[in-house]
């Protein structure tokens, strides 16, 4: 997993229950100052750190790996059950011994904290990946040499407005995903002919395709993109908007 992401992630989780320690805590009577807000958090992330080596040490020595037949992982759901539980139980621990309120107020006001600081992340990721950007791993090697088997590319979602040259992902007719170069617009019509390609009659270079024998014709729809895979021996492809993903911004 990358660092930088789980730096990152850590940091804004630490901010966050950090304000709402704060903000939370006016309504259980509890006087804090920034100080201390800040310190009973980080003792808590020192926790949660301390309990995350050793579940993955135990990780990494082969447990909560889910059986091949079932593809189900009871020991990773409850490892991570036990580190939310540290995590939960160490803040509310700290926030006792430094506000002097009862265990089960300094608890609830540690649930709410928890909670509602990493609803708010996961609810922000999921929504990022739904409409804004996502991940993908390049799983074929049909845009090979531009993008290797194994690629991990990042495709955005937001500007759909393509343009000749973008590459797309879409969704194939058996629910798979696709990874397209656009060579045709809507309304346009793709002719490959002895590795000439061209677009409504006019020769367009194209590389990915220069030395190829095959012979394709297709006209795009109003509402449909024509794209072909950069490794010389596939076809071009009609790929309606309805099923496109969105086009690559960078590759790792």
């Amino acid at each position: 997993m990358n660092i930088g992401l789980i730096l990152s992630g850590a940091t804004v989780a630490f901010v966050l229950q950090t304000l709402l320690l704060l903000g939370f805590g006016r309504f259980f009577s509890a006087r804090l100052r920034f100080s201390k807000a800040v310190r009973i958090v980080l003792l808590s992330f020192f926790i949660s750190f301390i309990v995350g080596i050793v579940l993955g040490f135990f990780r990494s020595a082969g447990f909560g790996t889910p059986p091949a037949s079932t593809g189900v992982y009871p020991l990773l759901l409850i490892f991570g059950g036990i580190e939310i539980a540290f995590t939960l139980t160490a803040l509310a621990y700290f926030i006792r011994e430094e506000v002097k309120l009862p265990w089960k107020r300094s608890f609830t006001l540690a649930a709410l904290v928890t909670i509602i600081s990493w609803g708010l992340i996961i609810g922000s990721l999921v929504a990022l990946r739904t409409y804004a950007v996502e991940p993908f791993v390049i799983s074929d090697v049909g845009m090979a040499p531009t993008y290797k088997e194994g690629t991990e590319v990042l495709v955005q979602k937001i500007y759909t407005h393509y343009k000749r040259g973008d590459v797309l992902i879409f969704k194939a007719s058996d629910g798979s995903l696709q990874i397209g170069r656009i060579v045709g617009l809507p309304g346009e019509t793709v002719a490959i002919t002895a590795g000439v390609l061209t677009v409504d009659g006019k020769e367009v270079p194209y590389h990915g395709i220069a030395t190829t024998t095959a012979k394709a014709t297709l006209p795009a729809g109003e509402e449909e993109y024509i794209t072909v895979e950069d490794n010389q021996f596939y076809y071009p492809t009609v790929v309606p908007k309805s099923v496109v993903v969105g086009s690559v911004l960078f590759a790792k």
